[in-house]
């Protein structure tokens, strides 16, 4: 799994590669869509209130039911009229991204992969190969917050938020590159 640093960055990326929305998108559009593209790992909340952060971790918050469900709610709460129509499309674009990246990357804890499918299978899938290093929480559901802390803060997560920065990097740079040189 990424971390939230890889989420982010594809929220953004992808909130800029929209046509409509590169016109459209401010500064708010781009971090509505970096928070969509982050919040399933919001499922951390309810563990962490429990002292074992893993508990509900890549969960039903990691589906595509569940990206339907936000990215609506985030289209109504933030959109107008027509445009919630497409913003709830660039919304569930951006939820979709967090369960691809977290499929492209390791999982050292089970259940392996995501129930990408929920509500209609609870199968959980992970890609064969793996694109991400990987991001360590913790190595059971159970472990603690001081565990989890412990973990996140390490050399290792600092080494694969170096290897998802020179998998975005390049991309956002490029893009920016290409519209200010046609906006020229």
């Amino acid at each position: 799994m990424a971390s939230p640093i890889a989420h982010a960055l594809a929220g953004y990326l992808i909130c800029r590669l929209i046509p409509y929305s590169r016109r459209q998108a401010g500064w708010k559009t781009i971090g509505w869509c970096s928070f969509v593209a982050v919040s399933p790992d919001l499922d951390f909340l309810p563990g962490l209130f429990q002292g074992q952060p893993a508990l509900y971790h890549q969960g039903i918050s990691h589906s595509l039911g569940f990206a339907v469900l936000v990215s609506s709610l985030a289209a109504l709460l933030y959109g107008k009229g027509r445009s919630a129509w497409f913003l709830g499309g660039l919304f569930f674009l951006v939820y979709g991204s967090h369960l691809l990246i977290d499929m492209l990357g390791p999982d050292a804890r089970p259940p392996y992969g995501i129930p990408l499918f929920w509500p209609l299978g609870e199968q959980y899938y992970l890609a064969p190969f793996q694109l991400f290093r990987g991001f360590r929480h913790v190595r059971a559901t159970s472990d603690s917050t001081g565990d989890w802390m412990g973990n996140i803060i390490d050399l290792y997560n600092l080494g694969a938020i170096v290897i998802e920065l020179a998998i975005f990097l390049p991309f956002i740079l490029l893009l920016e590159n290409w519209e200010r040189h046609n906006a020229a």
